[in-house]
């Protein structure tokens, strides 16, 4: 999109990226119904702070166990205001469970400029 916004052809932009015109003006169709949405989405991330909480959660599975050695655990991440569950992931109470549920902090950007970084690799999440 942003070839194309520098005023490139379709075609000069196929020929860059290696792709058909047709892909390119899908590709253009396809963003502009998103319109809406996008713009909706900009606003409030610029001007609406999302706050996130975790828990974990003890369920007994099968016969009751020692809540350390249980696999009935569940780990959730839950928007405060909304409470829409962003993600939860269930097993043992461990490291690599939390990491696990933590993974889904690298697709949610921070600000609207971090829309366009990549994603935070796993081993800098503690």
């Amino acid at each position: 999109m942003k070839i194309r916004s520098e005023g490139t052809s379709l075609r000069g932009t196929g020929r860059i990226l290696g792709s058909n015109k047709r892909t390119i003006a899908d590709w253009e169709n396809r963003f502009a119904d998103q319109k809406a949405t996008l713009m909706l989405y900009a606003f409030c991330h610029k001007f609406v702070s999302l706050t996130f909480e975790g828990d974990e959660l003890y369920t007994i599975v099968g016969k009751r166990t020692d809540p350390m050695e249980s696999k009935g655990w569940t780990a959730v991440v839950m928007e405060r205001a909304s409470r829409f569950i962003v993600d939860q992931r269930c097993g043992k109470k461990d490291a690599a469970l939390f990491k696990s549920v933590m993974c889904i902090f690298r697709t949610i950007p921070s600000t609207q400029s971090d829309l366009f970084r990549p994603p935070i690799p796993l081993e800098s999440v503690h």
